[in-house]
């Protein structure tokens, strides 16, 4: 368990497993740095949300490790961050003043982005050639579906504080599965009233018409 507090600097230097299990729900740095080969077994992780926070600052960090679980991770400042490792937190990442965070080839980041605004003075670089996420909200905008980044297809997703090769992704919702019992009025979902009609048809898997 890690959980001290303040503007200090973090240096991972050996395999190191962080439990973020905070009073205040949150961890402040200035900076970190991760760059050694063994610092990819390196993992920030919480089950409760919390949040690690690199402060206002320009000092610039690398991370080979993964953050996992709920954790939030916040850049703040003039800094670029870059990670290197598959995260699969399904937290957000947020960026705020003129931070900048590069996607190393390989890296992803699983949960939710948030740039502060949408002008490029935020921006995150894709060197992964893309990645799906579960969110992205710019400008304080949670935008739709679809792909963003300099290769979307449609041209009004060619976001400017998205940069480098790819897409960022934002898959739909997945799809609920409901029980339809073809009128005997115990589907789920809501779907029996629907279902209850005179003369109830199935249908065809193979055609897609009704049989």
């Amino acid at each position: 368990v890690f959980a001290a507090s303040g503007a200090k600097d973090m240096i991972f230097e050996k395999d190191i497993t962080l439990v973020f299990d905070l009073v205040d729900g949150e961890q402040k740095f200035a900076a970190f740095s991760a760059e050694r080969d063994n610092s990819a077994n390196c993992e920030i992780t919480s089950s409760t949300g919390q949040t690690l926070k690199l402060t206002n600052g320009s000092a610039d960090s690398v991370y080979r490790g993964i953050f996992s679980g709920n954790v939030n991770f916040d850049v703040m400042g003039d800094k670029t961050v870059t990670l290197h490792g598959k995260s699969t937190t399904t937290g957000t990442l947020a960026l705020s003043g003129e931070a900048k965070v590069v996607f190393a080839a390989g890296a992803s980041w699983r949960g939710g982005l948030s740039l502060e605004k949408g002008d490029g003075t935020q921006s995150i670089t894709l060197n992964n050639g893309g990645m799906t996420v579960s969110s992205l909200v710019v400008g304080g905008e949670k935008l739709a579906p679809g792909h963003y980044g300099p290769d979307a297809p449609v041209e009004a997703n060619r976001l400017s504080c998205i940069k480098g090769n790819g897409t960022v992704v934002i898959a739909p919702a997945s799809a609920e599965t409901a029980v339809w019992d073809a009128g005997g009025g115990t589907s789920s979902l809501g779907v029996s009233d629907a279902a209850n009609w005179s003369g109830d048809r199935t249908p065809d898997c193979e055609t897609g018409l009704d049989s």
